[in-house]
């Protein structure tokens, strides 16, 4: 089979991609296909969304015949499509008399493990007023709050309102006495030379380097890469080919051109093939095991905990395949490749419905690309728990001549940035930017990093607002206070091993542990790590199988008072 990724969609910047197969042209070729390999996600969803088009009086005639008389694989498949496609909700009733359990245990995709939680829509409520708050600003509604079902209990609670490390108070009792010698590294120009040279030899470039003005940054490039890769996995043998497009920002254009180009780097070492050895063409042997968590357990061997990384269905012990990842201590943590690599189809059951980049980066050594991965997932945590508030907004100031011009030539264009702290219980420096156009739509950009003043640039420059010459903004709110950018707070030790092992420690004073995992090309040497930190939240998603969690409901009632 040959599957093409194809944009189908963009929003905030984000583009959004689904695998089409080549060849396949209606649905009776697909569900074929589905029988022979029941596990390829990629053809089910397109699958399913072909059988989106056939009309609801079609599909009301499919479902009453698949509960009479069709084998339960077909029926899964159909019931699936009812909590896809608003316009067949109308048909979830015809399935009563069926087992939607059994029916769960048919498909690799987790839609309907995750429908059937008890408490599933009393999440749904509460997560429809956080959605209203951090992308609208809506302010959160207490007599509402007040009147939900409470979807966490009081000790879950308690253990997430305890007391954490800050990096601050770490900080100080490492590098209270002095900072350590900084770590020699290459400027932007001999980052970006280097990363375009390798990825040159690659031949992965579809075009020339282009500039844009989609964001507020001054000098936002982006340049199309393709990606290939080949999977011989159990049942599935198949080749996935696309276009691709990475961006750079930065205040000059070495920056910029070196933003761009090691996102490409890591974007490119994000797709993985697969063969008879495991993951191919990586730096280091990734031979896969496969099992439920408990059979590699009685096998001796440590593995990610799954429920601590929210998949969108409690993990029931299905067998996974599993690649090796190492805990900040050198030990060996085993991880399912699936989470590791973008739009990685494997012969399994999927534990989410959509995953993104997160704590994806590269670096010119490991140590910087994990510390800079490690900073991704925090900015994901922050982003996801930043409720909007506007007693953490603030409006930023400058003395650096080039950032000071900068700001205030947004603010001649019409474009008021309001700056929100969101840092977690952690302190490590995270900010999000943001506009409200006349309209009352929000465009923002966050950024993570233990140097405030990075965390907040990165911030603004992320922001998808058109300059120049984009649409003028609303106002500064009255009475916003100004906070220099040179006062943010600054935690970095000017090398990336100390920085690592910062972060680390911090974490682990509250007990949180990352694992890390080397995604470095054989044929690109590019150092690139992936992250996970279970117990942290995911990127923002209002997807129904999200949930509550006990950190996020801690931050709703500080907000709300209730």
């Amino acid at each position: 089979m040959r599957y093409r990724l194809k944009r189908e969609s963009t929003a905030a910047g984000v583009g959004f991609f689904s695998a089409v197969p080549g060849g396949v042209t209606n649905p009776g070729q697909a569900i074929a296909y589905v029988k022979k390999h029941p596990d390829d996600e990629f053809m089910r969803r397109f699958l399913l969304k072909m059988l989106g088009h056939v009309g609801p009086e079609e599909f009301y005639g499919l479902c009453e015949r698949a509960v009479r008389e069709d084998p339960p694989e077909f029926q899964a498949l159909l019931y699936e499509a009812c909590l896809m496609h608003p316009d067949y909700a109308q048909f979830r009733p015809l399935f009563e008399s069926v087992d939607l359990a059994a029916l769960a245990r048919l498909t690799p995709l987790p839609l309907i493990a995750a429908s059937l939680l008890p408490d599933r829509d009393d999440h749904r409520c509460w997560l429809r007023l956080v959605e209203d708050n951090v992308t609208s600003h809506e302010p959160f509604p207490r007599a509402i709050a007040a009147d939900l079902p409470q979807v966490v209990d009081d000790e879950a609670l308690a253990r997430a309102l305890s007391p954490a490390a800050t990096v601050a108070q770490v900080f100080a009792e490492r590098y209270g006495a002095g900072l350590p010698q900084a770590a020699s590294l290459p400027s932007a120009e001999e980052v970006h030379r280097m990363a375009l040279e390798r990825l040159t030899r690659l031949d992965v470039y579809a075009d020339v380097e282009q500039r844009h003005t989609a964001s507020l940054s001054p000098i936002a490039l982006m340049r199309r890469w393709n990606m290939d890769v080949h999977v011989q996995n159990g049942r599935l043998d198949y080749h996935m080919e696309g276009v691709q497009i990475s961006y750079g920002k930065g205040l000059s254009l070495d920056v910029a051109r070196a933003s761009l180009n090691m996102e490409i780097a890591e974007r490119v070492s994000s797709y993985a093939s697969f063969g008879a050895d495991g993951v191919l063409g990586r730096t280091r042997p990734y031979p896969l095991e496969i099992g439920g968590r408990e059979e590699l357990a009685a096998e001796g061997l440590e593995t990610l905990d799954l429920s601590a990384m929210s998949p969108d269905a409690p993990y029931a012990g299905q067998m996974l395949y599993w690649m090796q990842g190492q805990a900040p201590d050198g030990r060996a943590v085993y991880v399912p490749p699936q989470l590791v690599f973008l739009f990685c189809n494997l012969d399994e059951p999927t534990l989410y419905a959509s995953l993104d980049s997160t704590g994806l980066a590269s670096g010119v050594t490991m140590p910087q690309a994990r510390a800079a991965a490690l900073c991704e997932v925090l900015e994901r945590d922050a982003e996801s728990l930043g409720l909007y508030d506007p007693a953490r907004c603030f409006r930023l100031t400058a003395r650096d001549p080039a950032l000071a011009k900068l700001l205030a030539d947004h603010e001649a264009q019409g474009a008021h940035v309001v700056f929100q702290d969101i840092a977690t219980e952690f302190g490590v420096p995270c900010y999000k930017a943001f506009v409200v156009l006349e309209d009352g739509s929000v465009t923002r950009g966050t950024a993570c990093s233990l140097n405030g003043q990075k965390a907040a640039l990165s911030a603004l420059l992320e922001t998808m607002h058109p300059y120049p010459g984009g649409p003028a903004t609303k106002p500064w709110p009255e009475g916003l206070p100004e906070i220099a950018w040179e006062d943010l707070p600054n935690y970095a030790t000017g090398h990336p091993d100390h920085d690592l092992a910062l972060l680390e420690e911090t974490l682990a004073r509250s007990g949180y542990e990352p694992i890390y995992v080397d995604l470095t090309r054989a044929d690109l040497e590019i150092p690139v790590a992936k992250c996970f930190v279970p117990g942290l939240e995911l990127a923002p998603d209002f997807s129904s199988a999200r949930r509550v969690s006990p950190r996020l409901m801690s931050r709703i009632k500080g907000l709300v008072g209730i």
